[in-house]
């Protein structure tokens, strides 16, 4: 459940912080004050100015806001990719439920992925770790892609079967097989039937 709660508020909290840290703000002023006054030169407050900057990062990125900004999306589609995998055992159809476990690692793969890159130590992944999330990912959302077009063909075609038996019975049964002084009789009973089921 808190798990839950925190999925829907991660993308959010970026808010809760500003838009530019208050002492790298006052470190600035302090050193542009510097520069102005021949204290130090424009190289030396360039440096000093990026060492600022590195000093308040989080995690490699700008600021708190931009942390929480990007790693919210991501820690969100995670949770959430668990909560679609532990939704998918109590489906009981056995095709939905393989399409529900193959999306929620989809989802779950890419999520951890980029969770992992939001606390890398380094500024990126290497080259060779993108290329191999790529294949990886085409082959798992090709064999997903597969099973949901092989699913939707199932329905498709249940539903063409429905459409025929339904024609059957309320066409064709009633002008061959029901008797004149019976098919009031069964044309009531047909339509009860109708009605009463799911919309």
């Amino acid at each position: 459940m808190i798990c839950a709660i925190f999925a829907f508020i991660a993308p959010f909290l970026h808010i809760l912080y500003p838009k530019i840290d208050p002492n790298l703000v006052q470190e600035k002023s302090i050193l542009s004050s510097k520069l102005d006054s021949k204290i130090i030169s424009k190289e030396q407050y360039d440096i000093c100015l990026e060492e600022a900057q590195d000093k308040y990062k989080v995690f490699g990125f700008k600021n708190m806001r931009v942390f929480w900004n990007i790693a919210g999306r991501n820690i969100c589609m995670l949770i959430f990719s668990f909560i679609l995998m532990y939704i998918s055992f109590f489906i009981t159809e056995r095709e939905i439920k393989n399409i529900a476990l193959i999306c929620s690692f989809l989802f779950m793969g890419i999520s951890a992925y980029f969770v992992v890159w939001t606390f890398w130590w380094e500024s990126d992944f290497p080259k060779n770790t993108y290329y191999a999330a790529m294949i990886i990912i085409s082959l798992v959302s090709t064999t997903t892609t597969y099973f949901l077009i092989g699913h939707f063909n199932k329905i498709l075609k249940y539903l063409s079967n429905i459409h025929k038996l339904t024609d059957f019975i309320v066409k064709d049964v009633s002008a061959k097989y029901i008797d004149e002084s019976q098919n009031k009789d069964y044309t009531i009973d047909v339509v009860n039937v109708i009605d009463s089921l799911d919309k």
